[in-house]
């Protein structure tokens, strides 16, 4: 949590912007990192959506690509 605290007040005072990736570590959870995406919320962008939700996979695999991790789930985007 304090990383996201920490990015929320150094990177992105708005929040992540929908379709953006970030990484933290995984705290007391068993995994190394926590990828952290935004989905669209389709109301406000009507005709983007699609694109919108298929970066947040794209961002979410590019930083698992760096990572060189082994495995990534997507419990609900």
């Amino acid at each position: 949590m304090r990383e996201c605290e920490e990015l929320r007040a150094t990177h992105y005072p708005d929040g992540l912007p929908a379709g953006r990736a970030v990484v933290t570590n995984a705290g007391a959870l068993p995994a190394k990192w926590v990828v952290h995406t935004v989905g669209p919320m389709l109301w406000e962008h009507v005709g983007g959506g699609a694109d919108l939700l298929a970066a947040c996979h794209l961002n979410a695999l590019a930083i698992a690509d760096r990572l060189d991790a082994a495995s990534i789930a997507f419990p609900a985007i």
